[in-house]
This record gives C-alpha cells, structure tokens and sequence, in this order.
C-alpha cells in the first residue's frame, strides 16, 4: 500500500489449477518502477509494466508467490496454488 493508501498495481494472469511439467512461466503487470519477485527471485520488470518468470516446480501443490515493491518500500502480493504433476 501507498503513502496515499492506494494499493500498489499488481496483476497476475491466473494459472491453470493443475500443470505438467516441472516448470511454468508467470506473467503479470506492476508498476514499471517496482521491483518484481517471484517465489523469492527477482525478475525484470518492462517499461509497460509486464513481467515474465520462469519457475521451477516440485511435484504436487506448489504456492506461487508474486511480490511487487516500489522504490519507496510499499509492496503488494499476489499468490495462488498450482499442482504440478511429472
């Protein structure tokens, strides 16, 4: 959340309930100056906002975590459970 109380932008397209494979791409849109983490690993973020991540899986439910924080520390989440059966 902003000093303003707005939440900081964050969208993630929903994934699947269910993948295979071991691994699966993340996109999404943040606010172009926020720095992006996915499950922990930080990831570009374009000059339109969007953001791509490859992630590894482990087999069964996997809880993917999204975090978006601007320059001046506010930051705004986003997770869901994906199974991932290989």
């Amino acid at each position: 959340m902003t000093l303003d109380g707005e939440l900081l932008p964050l969208r993630v397209e929903s994934p699947p309930a269910q993948v295979d494979g071991a691994s699966f791409t993340v996109r999404g849109y943040a606010d172009p100056r926020a720095r992006v983490y996915v499950m922990g690993q930080r990831f570009e973020v374009n000059r339109d906002g969007s953001f791509e991540a490859e992630i590894r899986l482990k087999a069964g439910a996997n809880v993917l975590l999204v975090e978006a924080v601007d320059p001046a520390g506010h930051s705004s989440y986003w997770s869901q459970v994906l199974r991932a059966r290989f």
